[in-house]
């Protein structure tokens, strides 16, 4: 597999793109999974999840005290090991079952019961990956393309900043060291993203996104001067400027962020302070190309639920960028 996806790469200058979601998995695996504490509690969670799938009687009491407190009759979820995503589906099952789980512990011979102290550890988990989720399921959609890559990593990234907090690492509660390992593995693999040509161009050309989601400041004044240098390679016959005296638009500095709505409301605040940061666009309309790719990087931003295709085919305002989008 690897031979033949190396000569494909040769043979028709194919640049690989690694798998987002398997990277993100990795980074899972590398920090979260890897702690003692939280391993202990997700092997103690599996056996009392396994006692229920295999006792019948034991399933018995549990749909009793589900009826006595309340609780839905859901069943159980046992997971995958190899899948992270089973685990969160199976302590976010029994998070809901709680109540009803432990109601039951005194009723049966279950050997494995989980410390008030791990049950918190459960929520935390679950609450952190919970995001994890929706980035995973956010670049598994059909309408996923590149440009989505730096955005949700630099959202996920601030947010995990914001959940760590700035506390001392003795200090620290569960919530602030789940997320710090979490972070310090996302900034680990991702740490030469923006530097990849292809993610940055594909960014920058995204009206959802353009350079106001860039986390390094040096990304944005290089994705200008790329995207310029591209466009006057396209229009040489036309245009003959040069654009290493390109300026950079003020970087763009995040305050502090709120996690409550979700992994994409935190790209909505990046997106509206890096537009408060740099002023929308007040340039005049001309030919000239620097002005072009001016206008278009300080216009406002499309809604993130748009269509950025569209956008291209039906924009007359920038033919060149358009030019080089369809080429």
């Amino acid at each position: 597999m690897s031979v033949a996806i190396r000569e494909i790469q040769e043979t028709y200058n194919v640049v690989p793109v690694k798998c987002l979601a398997h990277s993100l998995q990795l980074v899972i695996k590398a920090r979260l999974f890897k702690d003692d504490k939280v391993k202990e509690m997700i092997t103690k969670a599996r056996s009392i999840i396994g006692h229920f799938s295999h006792s019948t009687s034991s399933n018995k009491v549990l749909k009793e005290m589900q009826d006595t407190h309340n609780i839905a009759n859901h069943v159980l979820i046992q997971d995958i090991s190899t899948r992270w995503d089973s685990t969160l589906q199976a302590l976010r099952r029994l998070l809901e079952q709680r109540v009803a789980v432990q109601a039951c512990l005194p009723r049966i011979t279950c050997k494995a019961e989980l410390t008030t102290e791990e049950w918190i550890m459960m929520e935390k988990v679950v609450n952190i990956l919970r995001y994890f989720e929706e980035a995973t399921k956010s670049i598994s959609k059909s309408t996923a393309t590149l440009s989505d890559a730096i955005p949700l990593i630099n959202s996920l990234r601030k947010l995990l900043e914001n959940m760590r907090g700035s506390s001392p690492r003795e200090e620290e509660n569960i919530s602030q060291k789940l997320a710090g390992d979490l972070l310090m593995a996302l900034n680990e693999r991702f740490e030469d993203l923006e530097n990849e040509e292809i993610y940055c161009l594909a960014t920058t050309l995204d009206p959802r996104y353009k350079t106001r989601i860039f986390q390094l400041h040096s990304t944005t004044s290089t994705a200008k001067k790329r995207l310029v240098e591209l466009i006057i390679n396209l229009n040489k016959d036309l245009y003959s400027e040069n654009a290493s005296d390109m300026v950079a638009p003020t970087p763009s500095t995040s305050s502090e962020m709120t996690a409550s709505g979700g992994l994409w409301s935190v790209y909505e605040n990046i997106i509206r302070e890096s537009e408060e940061d740099d002023p929308l666009s007040t340039l005049s309309s001309n030919n000239s190309l620097k002005e072009e790719v001016e206008k278009y990087l300080r216009s406002p931003n499309i809604p993130r639920d748009a269509d950025p295709l569209l956008f291209w085919h039906n924009d007359v305002l920038y033919p060149h960028l358009k030019k080089h989008i369809i080429c």
